[in-house]
Formats: structure tokens, C-alpha cells, sequence
């Protein structure tokens, strides 16, 4: 949306214009002037009736009389009203009712243009001079007034040290009657001014019959799609609807273009003529429900740009921030005018003052009605629209359209509208710069500094980890996960975990170097490493892995040895005391464990083997001293035999 800036438009023609003179008390004034305009707005009974009475005083010493012969001779004649754009019939008289002469000069951009009036006498020193003037507006439409039988907008101007405006408009239904006080102060249906005898806008009058329209439609060939475009105008403006048609389909497929994001709002846009109090006294508002259509409603009394503009907003839902929406709105509205067909455009971009109060974009509220807003609210309003545009012209200027282009393309794709801590960040990631002074400097806040500073520092030390992780080819699981706590602003969520992924990246430095010795001793073992250890690192446990890998040493040493012990030669009395044991299945136990992962396994079935090798000799040992045993068993058993033979033989005797 645009503000309506018509009454600021008519105060800088205007005083361009006609004269002006500091703010005087009446006796002080060298002319003092008093003025009673009245505004007769009645648009189904003809034309605007608008009469002046004016009550002129001269304060003037150097236009005193003098008999003496040789002085020079001053004095008044002549003077300036402003008059309405559009004025036919003027006719002024004096009080006596002399027609006064009245030349006219020609309209420019503002709503008035002067009428000089030459007075029927001279004024001399306090003689006082008193006119009536008036004129009609018949139907006209103007940049800055309208009058047609179903709408008029019109600027009620006065002039004078002292001015009091009055209008009479409809105030019934079906009719919708606004006045809206721009200059002056209001009091009912009438408007005083003093203090200066330049021209006033006392306040805008917006007359009008909703009830009274008509619809034009037609399609708009977009990027993917024809879109159904419904306009909406008030009978007598079928000009004017088929101009907006005309901006419609010449300028939403270069809009889109600039966007760099196809259409994707409601399937039907409907552009409406509207009075000021339905659009918040802007020059336009849009709305979009996903579910039926866009709404773009504008004043009669939009120029062109303001129509580009608000077209541009139906791509305002890729942003969550009005500085967004709008600082985009007006950037790609005055890019995309020059890239219509010559003609079609008419004015020149709308330059707005520079900004009164600070205002940082993130700071910026929310739409709300601007019609009596304060001066101070006034103010906001334009340095929003003021620093968003400026701030989007100066990324233009240091990173370049298509970099904007990206960033909405990337923000559309994302799924979701950006505020402006991921508009940030998408311009990041998209420009490859760092852009945190612009943004410090234009859109948020003093008091957000400790909150960028550690945004700053975690987004450096996320690139590191990345960095590190490509380099080293392991899984950007752990780095994603921070990615999504960055991107979320959660800065001390992300610290903790950039802390315990730097450490497990250090000892992965020392573990990779002591992984590559295991890997070549287990294959020149004969042996295959399982896929335990691989799998720790792709979980980012590295003090997992370590554990593992020095479990994994340990288990090679042992079936190393328990395997050269098995293959060494082995002596008659091992080879004894082995009978009946198997270290070389042992060996195999062990192997197999070891392939399959199972250190703790390999381990023990790689002890027992070398058990069984180192026993050999103490269990030929226990063997032969087993047999001994029972060979002396068994010799005393037949030498018991015997002698209890040689005892029995005396008594058979």
C-alpha cells in the first residue's frame, strides 16, 4: 500500500505558485486578507459550485497618498486567488457589484491554478476593499481532482491571513462522504486557517455512490498460468478501469520477472475502486486469501505508480514484515515501469521526503488506518516506506538485482514467509557476504546487537565445522542439526552443540591417523574390520570410535600373538601335553569374532589359544605324572597281590 500523499503533492505546488508571508497579527500585515470559501459538492446535481468572499486591508505605509510632485506613487490592485483545476465561469465582483477583470493562467501538476483579479479601484493606506468570486467545476478528472457523477474528490483550498472553508455533500445514503482536515482546523463542517496568506489545503472532500459500478475483466498471461483479473469502477470511469487493465497485463509478467518467483496467490485478482475510508486512507491496500482471490483495492485518485505497486503485493506473501512487503512493493514497482511499452506510464516515480524520525525497519508496525493520524504517526509512516525502499536500493547497489532475485526465490521455496532475521539470512547464504553492518545500520535495533554479535559468531563457526566436515567427507547430520538451531536464532542451543562438534572434529584429527595403522594391521593380519567403528564416526562419536579402536588394537595384539604362538614348532613333549586340545579353532573363534566386530570375543577366544599354547608343558607334565601315579597304583596292587599269595601257602602246607 501507498499513503495518500495528495495534500503534501498540493502544499508543494502550491506554494511554488502564489505568494507568502510570515504569520502576522491583521494591523501588522502590509495586506491583510480574509477569506470565506464555501465548496458546493454535489456530483448528481452538475458540476462543483465553489464562491469566495474576500475582505482585504491595507497595512501598507509606503502606500499612503501624497500631493507632493515628484514622489513615486504605490498601492494595490491587483491580487491572486487559487482556484480549482478545471474552473469555468469565474466571475468576481465588487461589493458594489462590478465585474472584476480575471485572467487565468494554465493547470500544471497540483489541483489549483492561480486567478489574478484587478480590482475596480486603487488601495491606498488603510482603505480596505471587499469581493465576491465564483466558479464551477463540471466533470473533469485530474491527477489531483475528480468529479463525475458517481465520485468526486476534491481539494478544498483557500488563501488569505485569515481563510474559513465550508462544504455541503451529500451525507445520506446511498451516498459516502468523507472531509478529511489537511491544513486547517476543523470545526463541524468548516475549516479555519490563519497565520499566513499563501494558499491552503484545508481538507479533502471524497464524495461517492458504491453502489454505482461497473466490472471489466479479462485474463493475464503470467509464467505458468493465465490469471483472471475482475475490475471493479465507478460508472463514468471506464477510462480509467481499462488503463489499470492495460497496467495489469503489461505489468504483472514483468513484475513477476523482477520477483523471480512465478505467481503463486489466488487463482482470481480483483482490482477495485475504493474510497479513502475503505482502504485506511492509502492510495491502495491488497489482500490475499489463499482460498478465493487477491483484493487490490485502490483510490480514483492512484497514479500509475501506485497501481504497479500494489500489483507487486500480490507477491507479499513472501514476507512475515511490512518493511518487506512494502519496501519490496515500491522497489519493484519502479523497476518494472521503465520495462513497459513506451506510454503506458505516465508520471514519474513518487519521491518521498526524507525520513523525520529514526525508525529502524524491523521496528515498524503494522498496517493501520492513517486518516487523522497524527503528525508524529504520520511521520513513522513515511520513514517505513522511506528507509524500507532506500534500504532495498542500497543492497541493489552493493550485491546487485539478481541477488535479490535469488534470495526470493530461495525464500519461496522455503515454504514459509521471512521476517527479517531470515531475510538476513537467506541474503547470506545467497550473496556469500557478510551484510551485518547494513543491517544493523537500517533494520533492527540497538539492543539486538549482542544477539547479532552472537549470530555473527555462531554462523563463523558453523562454516568452520562444514568446512571441516566436507573436507574430512563425513556426515552433515551433526552440522544440520546445528544449522536448524542457527537458523532459528537459538545462538545458545547452537553454542552448546558447536562446542562438542569442534571437540569430536579435534579428536577425529587423531583418530583418522590411528584408524589408517588399524586398517592396514588388520589387513595384513588377514583380517576384515567391521564396520562398527565407521559407523560411531558417522554419528559424530568420535570418543565412541576411539574407545572401539584401541578395543580393536587390543584384540588384533592378542590374536597376533595367540596366532604366532599356534604357528610356531612345537616340541614331542607340547605336542604331548596338546593332545586332545585345538588352539587352532581357538584362532579361527578368534578371527571370526574380530571380522564380525566382536573385540571383546576376539579377545577371549585369542587368550584361551595362547592359554592353551603356554600350558602345553605343564599339561604333558601333569599327564605323565598322572600315569606314574597309576602305575604305582598298579604296582602296588599286584605287589599286594603277591604277598598275600605267599601268605596263604603255609597253611594249605
Amino acid at each position: 500500500m501507498r499513503r495518500l500523499l495528495v495534500a503534501a503533492t498540493f502544499l508543494l505546488v502550491l506554494v511554488g505558485g502564489f505568494p507568502s508571508s510570515p504569520a502576522a497579527r491583521a494591523e501588522d500585515d502590509l495586506v491583510h486578507i480574509k477569506s470565506h470559501v464555501v465548496y458546493n459538492i454535489q456530483p448528481d446535481q452538475g458540476p462543483i459550485r465553489v464562491t469566495w468572499d474576500v475582505s482585504i486591508l491595507n497595512n501598507d505605509p509606503q502606500t499612503a497618498k501624497s500631493s507632493g510632485r515628484g514622489t513615486n506613487i504605490f498601492y494595490y490592485d491587483t491580487f491572486t486567488f487559487p482556484l480549482l483545476v478545471g474552473a469555468s465561469t469565474v466571475e468576481a465582483k465588487s461589493s458594489g457589484g462590478v465585474l472584476l477583470d480575471i485572467s487565468v493562467q494554465e493547470p500544471g501538476q497540483g489541483p489549483a491554478i492561480p486567478a489574478t483579479i484587478k480590482l475596480d479601484r486603487r488601495l491606498f493606506y488603510r482603505d480596505t476593499y471587499d469581493l465576491h468570486m465564483e466558479y464551477q467545476v463540471p466533470e473533469t478528472r485530474h491527477p489531483a481532482l475528480i468529479v463525475l457523477p458517481t465520485y468526486a474528490f476534491v481539494p478544498l483550498l483557500a488563501s488569505g491571513d485569515e481563510a474559513t472553508v465550508e462544504v455541503s455533500a451529500p451525507g445520506e445514503q446511498p451516498w459516502s462522504t468523507s472531509t478529511e482536515a489537511v491544513d486547517c482546523a476543523q470545526n463541524g463542517a468548516a475549516f479555519t486557517c490563519s497565520g499566513s496568506d499563501s494558499v491552503f489545503v484545508a481538507a479533502i472532500t471524497e464524495v461517492a455512490r458504491p453502489d454505482l459500478t461497473a466490472t471489466l475483466s479479462t485474463e493475464v498471461q503470467l509464467r505458468d498460468q493465465k490469471v483472471p483479473v475482475n475490475i471493479t469502477y465507478f460508472q463514468g470511469e471506464e477510462a480509467f478501469a481499462q488503463h489499470v487493465s492495460d497496467l495489469a497485463a503489461n505489468g504483472l509478467p514483468v513484475i513477476e520477472d523482477i520477483y523471480g518467483l512465478t505467481y503463486f496467490g489466488p487463482g482470481t485478482i480483483n482490482i477495485s475502486e475504493r474510497v479513502r475510508q475503505v482502504i485506511l486512507g492509502y492510495e491502495g491496500l491488497t489482500s490475499c486469501d489463499a482460498a478465493t482471490a487477491c483484493e487490490v483495492n485502490i483510490s480514483p485518485i492512484a497514479d500509475d505508480y501506485t497501481v504497479l505497486h500494489e500489483l507487486a503485493h500480490l507477491w507479499s506473501g513472501l514476507y512475515d514484515k511490512r518493511w518487506l512487503s512494502e519496501g519490496f512493493a515500491q522497489y519493484v514497482s519502479v523497476l518494472a515501469a521503465p520495462y513497459l511499452r513506451e506510454g503506458l506510464v505516465s508520471g514519474t516515480p513518487p519521491a518521498r521526503q526524507q525520513a523525520s524520525v529514526e525508525l529502524q525497519l524491523d521496528d515498524w508496525g503494522d498496517v493501520d488506518s492513517v486518516i487523522s493520524a497524527s503528525e508524529d504517526e504520520l511521520a513513522v509512516e513515511n520513514a517505513g516506506y522511506y528507509r524500507s525502499q532506500r534500504f532495498l536500493e542500497q543492497l541493489e547497489f552493493e550485491l546487485g538485482v539478481e541477488t535479490l532475485r535469488r534470495t526470493n526465490q530461495a525464500i519461496g521455496l522455503d515454504g514459509s514467509p521471512a521476517d527479517s532475521r531470515r531475510f538476513m539470512d537467506v541474503l547470506e547464504e545467497v550473496s556469500g557476504r557478510n551484510n551485518d553492518a547494513l543491517f544493523r545500520e537500517w533494520v533492527f535495533p540497538d539492543s539486538l546487537d549482542s544477539l547479532l554479535a552472537d549470530r555473527r559468531e555462531a554462523r563463523d563457526r558453523l562454516t568452520n565445522v562444514i568446512a571441516r566436515t566436507q573436507e574430512e567427507g563425513l556426515t552433515e547430520d551433526v552440522p544440520g542439526q546445528i544449522q536448524e538451531q542457527v537458523d532459528a536464532w537459538r545462538f545458545r542451543d547452537a553454542f552448546t552443540a558447536l562446542d562438542t562438534a569442534e571437540a569430536g572434529l579435534n579428536a577425529y584429527d587423531g583418530l583418522k591417523e590411528e584408524l589408517a595403522r588399524l586398517r592396514e594391521d588388520v589387513a595384513f593380519s588377514g583380517l576384515v574390520l567391521a564396520d562398527d567403528i565407521e559407523r560411531l564416526i558417522d554419528e559424530w562419536d568420535f570418543q565412541g570410535a576411539t574407545a572401539t579402536a584401541n578395543q580393536a588394537f587390543e584384540a588384533l595384539t592378542a590374536y597376533d600373538i595367540a596366532l604366532e604362538k599356534v604357528d610356531a614348532p612345537r616340541s614331542p613333549w607340547k605336542q604331548f601335553g596338546l593332545l586332545g586340545s585345538d588352539p587352532e579353532a581357538s584362532i579361527e573363534r578368534a578371527a571370526a569374532a574380530f571380522n564380525d566386530g566382536d573385540y571383546a570375543g576376539a579377545i577371549g577366544h585369542a587368550d584361551t589359544a595362547i592359554a592353551t599354547i603356554d600350558g602345553a608343558a605343564k599339561t604333558a607334565m601333569r599327564r605323565v605324572l598322572i600315569m606314574a601315579g597309576m602305575l604305582a597304583l598298579f604296582a602296588i596292587v599286584i605287589l599286594g597281590a603277591v604277598w598275600l599269595s605267599h601268605r596263604r601257602e603255609p597253611d594249605f602246607a
